[in-house]
Formats: structure tokens, sequence, C-alpha cells
């Protein structure tokens, strides 16, 4: 909400999307940690997994097309690579 206000500067949302990749990175530890402990993952289907990397190869497509913004696009390679 605060980043749709009239005063919101851009420093603040460049902040906000750096502190994005590691909450994001600090949010996969709890699984990848119980991946490794049962050396399973569990019911994960390849189709799922599938459709997020297609989803974050057009999210990076997007980025370099549309956005043009470093940040954003080195949010969307780190999360591809999480997910992959």
């Amino acid at each position: 909400v605060t980043l749709m206000l009239p005063g919101t500067s851009m420093t603040i949302v460049a902040f906000l999307n750096v502190c994005a990749t590691p909450i994001m990175y600090v949010s996969k530890i709890p699984q990848l940690l119980l991946n490794f402990q049962t050396k399973s993952t569990g019911q994960l289907a390849p189709i799922t997994l599938g459709l997020q990397l297609l989803g974050n190869v057009a999210r990076i497509f997007t980025t370099i097309v549309q956005v043009r913004d470093p940040i954003i696009f080195l949010g969307f390679i780190s999360a591809f690579c999480m997910n992959g």
C-alpha cells in the first residue's frame, strides 16, 4: 500500500526490492534442510517444477524486455536458480 502513495521515493522501492531476494533465500532454508534430512523431496511433481521454471523464465523475459531493472532481474534469476 505504501508503494502506491504519491510521495513514495524510488529509494524506498529499490530498498524493498533488494530485501526481497534475501527473504526468499531464508524462506527456502527449512524446506532444503528437510529435503536433505529425509533424502527426498516428498511428492514434488515434475510438472509443478516445470511450471515454476517456466514462470520464472517468463518473468526474466518480461523484465529484460519491459522493465530493464537490474535489481528485479537478479531477483528473478535467483528465484530461477532456487527453484531449479
